[in-house]
């Protein structure tokens, strides 16, 4: 059952990024994206439709940018 829930959240958390970027509050995106583990931020990136993942992606801060790349799958670290 652990398993759902983190599904779940997953699944709420990618909502909320979609609906903070729809909305343009891109301060509160970087803030939200920054506040993840680089596990979660790849999954996050992983999860997004291309346009918005390379938003995520120039919202990510430069210092943990590498732990992130550490983390993604082969397809997006080639992009």
């Amino acid at each position: 059952m652990p398993e759902v829930s983190e599904q779940r959240e997953r699944e709420s958390r990618l909502q909320r990024f979609s609906s903070a970027i729809e909305t343009g509050t891109l301060a509160s995106v970087r803030q939200m994206l920054n506040g993840l583990h680089p596990a979660e931020i790849a999954h996050l990136l992983e999860s997004t439709p291309p346009k918005e993942r390379e938003l995520l992606w120039e919202l990510v801060d430069k210092d943990i940018d590498g732990d992130v790349l550490l983390c993604v799958n082969n397809e997006l670290r080639a992009i």
